[in-house]
């Protein structure tokens, strides 16, 4: 197997029964598949041997597991059990994690168009993640760790109460009635992103902290060009329309 490529015999036949296997185990049952696997060096992202693209992960146990580098894009681990697993740097793009307890190390992770809806991240260290389109609407990401991170996703009611956004990229992000309560976006790009109904934020704060605000909805409901001119004036107008404007 270790010498074998992805697409030989043996290696397809390997994936076919990994993926014949999971489906009829318990959490714990995939969790030792998975530390396997691992171990036996057939899921690292830049050699795989074993594609477990599609693979049935729900509810999979794997607590305090080393997945550090692994593919498992596409992968479905809803309502997965992954607190305090190190996966840093590991492939989860298009993956299902919405449930999904990910109070884990995911530095250097690439979570692109993953479904992250009410996934558990509190605390989870997601430094230099790319977590371009993917979905964590209603996700906890309470004091997690997320600078210089590229968070162009959908943040829809998410809760970033004391998350560090230090230099993130949140450029075209939806945060709308997201509660970013004491949340550090010092040197963040928020351009076009969209805050309106956001808790526990002001415009000035917003203003004092992010790197660029530009065509920004507020939270007041406001576009920050049009917040801008009437701040001054004590005046609390709607936004213009954009595309009428350019």
């Amino acid at each position: 197997m270790r010498h074998s490529k992805e697409g030989d015999e043996v290696s397809i036949l390997a994936r076919v029964r990994t993926l014949t296997v999971l489906p009829r185990l318990d959490g714990d049952g995939k969790g030792s598949v998975m530390q396997f696997l691992y171990e036996a060096g057939l899921i690292n992202k830049d050699a795989v041997i074993v594609d477990l693209t599609g693979a049935d992960l729900r509810e999979a146990d794997l607590r305090e597991a080393d997945l550090r580098e692994v593919d498992l894009r596409k992968v479905d681990l809803r309502k997965a059990n992954l607190a305090g697993a190190n996966l840093a740097g590991v492939n989860l793009r298009n993956a299902k994690l919405h449930h999904a307890d990910l109070r884990a190390n995911l530095g250097g992770a690439d979570l692109t168009e993953a479904d992250l809806s009410g996934a558990n991240l509190t605390e989870a260290n997601l430094t230099g993640a790319n977590v371009e389109g993917a979905t964590l609407i209603g996700a906890n990401l309470s004091e997690a760790q997320m600078s210089t991170a590229n968070l162009r996703a959908n943040l829809r009611e998410a809760n970033l109460t004391k998350a560090n956004l230090l230099g993130a990229n949140l450029k075209d992000a939806s945060l709308s009635g997201a509660n970013l309560s004491d949340v550090d976006l010092i040197g963040a790009d928020l351009g076009s992103a969209r805050l309106e109904r956001a808790k526990g934020i002001s415009n000035e704060q917003l203003e004092q902290q992010a790197k660029s605000l530009e065509w920004a909805t507020m939270p007041n409901g406001q576009e920050y060009e049009d917040w801008r001119k009437s701040k001054g004036r004590g005046e609390d107008g709607k936004s213009s329309d954009r595309r009428n404007r350019r």
